[in-house]
């Protein structure tokens, strides 16, 4: 019999090892490790979901959609330095030079195609924002007067209602009306605007008792919470839940069933945003598709 020291022994020991060694791998995230690693925080944006490999399609539609959705519910009114454009090129001066005036014409479609390649043209309501995730996209909101929350709720509530919606490959459609870097310290900032601002400005809207001292007492709220991308240390789960818990006005309770109120919290990689809506639960949480396939259900 070999002695420990032997070397088949030894050989057949670190073969042994060798063979039955287990590397572990690191996990990926399914979103990507930082989805949102070329965005800029800052105002509000709106979460797409949608199918993988179609995302630049999805946020086309989710675009055109909700832009005509603005226009019909919130028409724009036109600055004064707009019609003042408008007038001065419907009567140009007659001594005006044809050169400069085709010169001014070039800088203008250079500058438009500029923007259009950043896609952020003028006037837009709706800009895609630059992303690495995937089943996914951001739209950053640029006329930040719209009522984002509501605009949103008024479009779901449509769709239910008409079983049909204008994009073929979104999922959800989640309104984020504050956003901020990942860091906890900024969350509680966004957090507190999000939700003092959306339940001070609809005390009457959303059927609160406006003459009692707590008008919103008896209404149900929870929080929709969701992580994509690399965990971020800094911002644990229930640290952020906790704190816009103790945010909601007095007299409301926690409802996960069927919540009068629902609080997004969606961290993106290194962006976080948070936004209020209505009736979540009620419009399959804002999910174009369960609302579409619910509908035409019912007819059948």
């Amino acid at each position: 019999r070999p002695s420990a020291r032997h070397p088949a022994v030894m050989g057949r020991k670190r073969k042994n090892w060798a063979g039955t060694r287990k590397h572990k791998k690191s996990k990926k995230s399914k979103w990507g490790v930082n989805p949102a690693a070329n965005v800029t925080p800052g105002g509000p944006m709106i979460l797409v979901t949608c199918e993988d490999t179609k995302e630049k399609r999805a946020a086309e539609e989710v675009i055109n959609w909700l832009s005509s959705k603005a226009d019909e519910y919130y028409p724009k009114e036109p600055d004064q330095e707009t019609k003042s454009e408008a007038n001065e090129e419907e009567n140009p001066s007659s001594s005006a030079n044809v050169a400069d005036e085709l010169e001014a014409e070039l800088n203008a479609l250079r500058a438009e195609k500029k923007e259009s390649e950043q896609g952020d043209s003028k006037g837009r309501r709706f800009v895609l924002d630059k992303m690495d995730g995937k089943a996914m996209v951001i739209v950053r909101v640029r006329d930040e007067a719209l009522p984002l929350s509501e605009l949103v709720t008024r479009v779901m509530r449509e769709t239910q209602k008409n079983g049909a919606s204008e994009t073929r490959f979104t999922h959800r459609i989640l309104p984020m009306t504050h956003t901020c870097f990942s860091k906890f310290d900024k969350f509680k900032l966004i957090a507190e605007k999000a939700v003092k601002g959306f339940f001070e400005n609809n005390i009457g809207a959303t059927g609160a008792d406006d003459s009692a001292e707590t008008p919103f007492a008896g209404k149900t709220f929870a929080v929709f919470y969701k992580s994509r991308g690399t965990k971020n240390k800094q911002m644990e789960k229930m640290d952020l839940i906790n704190h816009v818990v103790g945010l909601m006005p007095k007299g409301m309770k926690v409802s996960l069933d069927d919540p009068d109120f629902t609080v997004f919290v969606q961290i993106i990689g290194r962006l976080t945003g948070v936004g209020v809506v209505r009736d979540f639960k009620r419009l399959a949480e804002f999910n174009v598709r369960a609302l579409v396939e619910k509908a035409n259900s019912k007819v059948r």
